[in-house]
């Protein structure tokens, strides 16, 4: 049952992973971009900020022997990814956008 009242959500793609890639966490940066983890093939990935309407390309940033079971930003631009048994620690690192001046 939908009212006047009611907004649509506005959908958008901002990068593509390959089919039976199961995204399971996720962490927006203070500059729009994401951490993200892969489930079912233990991994995490960067999406960098989107720019404009075009979807952006996503950056394998580390494998893991297991699951990740989370991520959480815990500092600021420092994120813990706790893969069982142990933690994994991601140190902020510059990653260069197309487009912009190094």
């Amino acid at each position: 049952m939908t009212s006047e009242n009611t907004q649509r959500a506005k959908l958008t793609t901002i990068a593509s992973f390959p089919s039976q890639y199961f995204l399971e966490n996720m962490a927006i940066r203070g500059d729009n971009s994401i951490l993200v983890t892969v489930a079912n093939h233990q991994e995490l990935w960067y999406i960098p900020p989107p720019s404009g309407n075009m979807p952006v390309d996503p950056l394998l940033l580390c494998s893991f022997a297991q699951s990740a079971m989370g991520i959480v930003e815990v500092e600021s631009n420092i994120f813990y990814v706790p893969p069982p048994p142990g933690h994994a620690r991601l140190v902020p690192r510059q990653v260069h956008q197309p487009g912009s001046r190094s």
